[in-house]
């Protein structure tokens, strides 16, 4: 099973799963299963890599609509981990939209990407 699988496997049996830093994490209604928690822990560095991809290509499209960088909208403290941890299955319009209404991004804008 592939760790996208996996991550869609868990989400589908009621369980979110969120990287924290680089650490795995998750939430649910009830624990999940002991097969689930056994394909988690068995597959885990894959599956942390796959998130941290997923959140790196959201951060990446949020920063492409503002015209900036990813390491400038870290940098910034304008994104931090949390919320790429709880907002990259979201669109990216959303984060930017609210980022480009902030008066941190507002009075300090970065020069555009080349």
């Amino acid at each position: 099973m592939t760790p996208a699988h996996l991550i869609e496997h868990a989400r589908q049996s009621g369980v979110v799963l969120a990287l924290n830093d680089d650490r795995l994490t998750w939430s649910a209604p009830e624990p999940p299963t002991p097969d689930l928690l056994a394909l988690l822990r068995d597959n885990k560095p894959a599956v942390i890599e796959h998130l941290r991809q997923q959140q790196r290509a959201w951060l990446e499209r949020v920063a492409a609509l503002l015209n900036t960088t990813a390491d400038d909208l870290l940098a910034r403290g304008l994104i931090d981990t949390d919320d790429m941890a709880e907002q990259h299955r979201t669109d990216p319009r959303h984060a930017a939209k609210l980022i480009a209404s902030c008066p941190a991004w507002r009075q300090k804008r970065p020069p555009p990407r080349s």
